[in-house]
């Protein structure tokens, strides 16, 4: 196939074949015209013209000189770079809005929280000899649905549930005034602090349900034998408190949340 001599580079233009070069002169749109092409004259890439296909047009003044073929992997960077461009513009229009709603503390405060839940660990637990587990927000969550916390920590057996999913509707809720002007919709801004306060119930009666159920079996047995078991249930108890340790995430995600139950307070009050 004998195809056109290289051009001086120029700005080329995006066009589309309407019709191959198998039966003659090809045709090709591009600009909003329809301009025939040769393969001896036009064209420049060592595949064939393909009806469909994309192809770059170079001009000299009005007059087409030479068609390249645009290869599919252009054509899906194109498009990635074209939908990442209106993603970062619709961010950037949505942090503007946010930051005129609220202001820039509440926003990082709101980011914090995000990182308090999922990326810090909450607690780190020692489970068997010095071997240590480390547990994000989101991973308490999940070990509150297997039912027993105590087991699920020891373990480590966990499984998404109910409660997650109502962890991410309030780690979105602070954002409900950008959807609805109604006064309540601060409330939302409280959210993750409520919602923390009731896991962290949960968790600690879970915990104590699973002791206290141990104490009682081993109540069971009367006299010396009772009173013994029973005073190594209660030491079982606090060495169990006492082999979990408080982390980052822990204290990151209170700050977080005291910082928009604040705003909360303050937007209600307006």
């Amino acid at each position: 196939m004998s195809l056109a001599p290289p051009v001086a580079a120029a700005t080329p233009q995006r066009g589309t074949i309407l019709r191959d070069t198998q039966a003659g002169p090809g045709l090709i749109s591009v600009g909003g015209r329809q301009l025939a092409f040769t393969l001896e004259q036009h064209w420049a890439s060592e595949r064939p013209p393909v009806t469909g296909a994309r192809v770059d047009a170079t001009f000299d003044g009005e007059e087409l000189r030479q068609l390249r073929l645009v290869d599919d992997t252009q054509i899906a960077k194109e498009l990635a770079t074209q939908a990442a461009g209106q993603v970062a513009a619709q961010g950037q229009a949505l942090l503007g809005r946010a930051l005129a709603e609220f202001g820039r503390l509440p926003l990082v405060a709101l980011v914090a929280l995000w990182l308090g839940w999922w990326v810090f660990d909450w607690v780190s637990v020692r489970v068997i000899g010095t071997h240590v587990a480390s547990y994000s927000f989101w991973d308490m969550l999940k070990m509150l649905a297997s039912g027993n916390a105590l087991e699920a920590m020891q373990y480590s057996r966990s499984s998404l549930g109910f409660w997650n999913f109502v962890a991410l509707l309030c780690a979105v809720a602070p954002l409900a005034p950008l959807l609805t002007r109604h006064r309540l919709a601060s409330l939302g801004l409280a959210a993750p602090l409520a919602f923390m306060a009731l896991q962290g119930a949960r968790l600690y009666w879970g915990i104590s349900s699973a002791v206290s159920e141990m104490q009682q079996q081993m109540a069971g047995f009367g006299g010396q034998m009772g009173r013994m078991l029973r005073d190594v249930g209660s030491e079982m108890q606090a060495e169990i408190f006492k082999s979990i340790t408080l982390g980052l995430g822990l204290y990151l995600s209170l700050a977080a949340a005291a910082v928009l139950a604040f705003f909360a307070l303050v937007r209600l009050r307006r």
